[in-house]
């Protein structure tokens, strides 16, 4: 206008707006504004090296593992435009991240704001960085946790974004002997998750998934992976929805382990037929000592079924049946079971 005749407002990158300048206050590069940070950083880049140098051994170790990366084009969601001298186009915060990897393993990181268990999707990269670091970045993640123990109780504390808190739980599982995701509405996308994060773990030999309402096939993944493992002594898959078919299927990985002690299936639909195939698995069976059918509708049939297996077990001290819809003929079977077992505690 008029009024602003020879005079100018700078409107910045950020949104905001300099104080009004006159035509002697202005003065252009003549560059666009890629060729203008372009030279702007090669105007600091002796200051910027100068910088790098003086930095703690750790930092330049870990700055020099960031220039490997991208110089072979690892580093994610960067990309190498060349080498020497080294030039990259990032669209991410991808660094920051992976220095908050590089953060975590060390000693005395601490972590504030929402659980490790509630993460938001913001927490992903740094978590995908940690996992190529292995072992160190997952103790120094329950380190940052607070949690002390070998064993972890999330028994419906899990929340934030699905995939990034199953990714939490995966690396936790590397460095804890005992993990409970009880009622935690975990889905079949967890499931499969969890049975990764199984395969190649020497550590975990206690898991518990019940009451996320996972399908039958769900559960299935889990024990499939486990049989080839076989290093669980505490199994929950109560509430998975299993039914004749999936219980002959944990009735195969039973016969087959030497290490499971405890199995619980509670609250599922494996029904008579799928009460005699576990039956079957017992009868050879001297390790586990727990087994939880409660809520199975076994009926007559599947408890005649158990009190056939109970006569032959030598192992079995522990065993729920209750809500199972046994009438007089079914409770007459296990009787006479253990008028011979000489085993079974409770």
């Amino acid at each position: 206008s008029d009024l602003l005749k020879g005079r100018f407002y700078v409107t910045f990158a950020d949104g905001k707006r300099s104080s009004l300048l006159r035509q002697y206050q202005l003065c252009s590069s003549g560059l666009d504004e890629t060729a203008f940070l372009g030279r702007a950083m090669a105007m600091c880049a002796a200051d910027v090296r100068t910088a790098c140098g003086q930095l703690p051994a750790a930092m330049r170790d870990a700055l020099a593992e960031v220039r490997g990366r991208v110089a072979r084009d690892e580093l994610p969601l960067l990309s190498l435009l060349q080498t020497e001298p080294l030039k990259l186009q990032s669209s991410h915060l991808s660094f920051q991240e992976y220095f908050a990897a590089r953060a975590i393993c060390e000693e005395g990181t601490r972590l504030s704001g929402a659980p490790l268990w509630q993460w938001p999707a913001g927490w992903a990269n740094a978590l995908a960085f940690g996992a190529e670091m292995g072992e160190p970045f997952a103790k120094g993640l329950k380190r940052a946790a607070g949690v002390e123990a070998d064993f972890l109780d999330l028994t419906g504390k899990l929340g934030g974004d699905p995939p990034t808190v199953m990714r939490v739980v995966a690396l936790f599982s590397t460095v804890s002997t005992s993990l409970n995701l009880q009622n935690n509405f975990i889905r079949d996308e967890g499931a499969v998750a969890i049975a990764e994060a199984l395969q190649g773990n020497a550590v975990l030999t206690s898991l518990d998934v019940g009451g996320n309402s996972l399908t039958e096939e769900a559960a299935l993944g889990i024990v499939r992976v486990e049989r080839q493992r076989n290093k669980l002594t505490s199994l929950g898959l109560g509430g998975c929805s299993i039914g004749p078919t999936g219980a002959a299927g944990i009735a195969e990985y039973v016969s087959g382990s030497g290490v499971l002690k405890s199995l619980d299936l509670d609250d599922n639909h494996v029904g008579a037929e799928g009460a005699a195939a576990i039956a079957e698995a017992l009868r050879g069976n001297g390790v586990l000592k727990t087994l939880d059918l409660n809520g199975n509708k076994i009926g007559d049939e599947g408890a005649k079924a158990i009190g056939g297996a109970l006569a032959d077990n030598a192992g079995l001290t522990n065993l729920v049946l209750y809500d199972n819809r046994i009438g007089n003929e079914g409770a007459k079977a296990l009787a006479a079971a253990l008028r011979v077992n000489e085993v079974l505690k409770n």
